[in-house]
């Protein structure tokens, strides 16, 4: 069955949607995404994606369609490739005004939507955790792009490679301080001392919605929750520790840099967050499959 994606306006075959070579995405990385994930045929958290969106937009000076056109869109185009369970990627560039540093005035936008069948993470990952190292990369907190999701994503990239040749699942970035910021596709939360603890964002890291969910949803499981610099030693100290993302949603952290964290297997906190988690995901997409 051919496979839709979203450009321009238009729902277009993968195998002959075109974007410009003058395209400034492609020629100069200025552009944002947004990676989300559907159940049941509905996006979760689609209004939050689009708010962060629509920031990034404004700090960079891009021009977005409207919030009700890219919904309408991304609905649509989950239904004509038939996909209740999906990756939705949704990038903006500022589309097609050459490599000059100063962007033509009246350059329009390019938008593309693309929707797969999600590939569910390794069961492993849930089951026995994820193994981390801490990067030699560091984050700066006052750098331009920072909470910003842009498509500029060397740093990320880079990052992922070195925590796979360490034999890792994750790499985690620290910042110009020397605290925890982020994962190459993550954020962080550890628990310890009866506080659930994440990297505040003047940190430098991504504003994630998962993470947004979780701080909201952590409370009514009784946990005290607190945004805060975080040392690389509270991520070693720590009773549990768990990263978070849109599409592989919580996913416990049971060691960094090849040693255990806390009992060294998945724990009791973060099992009660992913099912607070996956029931907001239920309430608003009726599924969380």
């Amino acid at each position: 069955m051919p496979r839709f994606c979203y450009l321009n306006g238009k729902l277009v075959s993968e195998k002959t949607a075109k974007v410009s070579v003058l395209d400034r995405g492609l020629l100069l990385g200025e552009g944002l995404f947004e990676t989300m994930r559907a159940y049941n045929g509905q996006v979760f958290g689609i209004g939050r994606h689009l708010r962060r969106l629509q920031r990034g937009a404004e700090a960079l000076g891009l021009r977005l369609p409207s919030a009700t056109q890219l919904r309408t869109a991304t609905s649509e185009l989950l239904e004509a490739n038939k996909l209740l369970r999906a990756r939705v990627r949704m990038t903006v560039t500022s589309g097609p005004g050459g490599p000059g540093i100063i962007a033509p005035p009246d350059v329009e936008p390019t938008v593309v939507i693309l929707a797969h069948p999600i590939e569910i993470p390794s069961d492993r990952i849930y089951r026995h955790g994820m193994r981390g190292v801490i990067l030699p990369i560091r984050k700066f907190a006052s750098a331009p792009l920072v909470g910003i999701k842009s498509i500029s994503y060397g740093e990320n990239l880079a990052g992922r490679r070195i925590a796979a040749e360490a034999g890792a699942d994750e790499g985690i970035f620290l910042n110009h301080l020397g605290d925890l910021c982020e994962g190459t596709a993550s954020n962080v939360f550890l628990y310890r001392y009866g506080e659930l603890l994440t990297p505040d964002l003047e940190s430098g890291c991504l504003p994630g919605i998962t993470r947004e969910v979780v701080l909201e949803v952590a409370p009514s499981e009784g946990l005290k929750v607190r945004e805060t610099a975080v040392s690389p030693i509270d991520l070693a100290q720590a009773e549990e520790a768990f990263l978070t993302s849109s599409t592989r949603e919580l996913m416990p952290l049971v060691e960094i840099d090849g040693l255990p964290i806390g009992s060294g297997i998945p724990g009791p906190i973060a099992a009660r967050i992913h099912d607070a988690y996956r029931s907001v995901v239920i309430a608003e997409c009726g599924s969380a499959d």
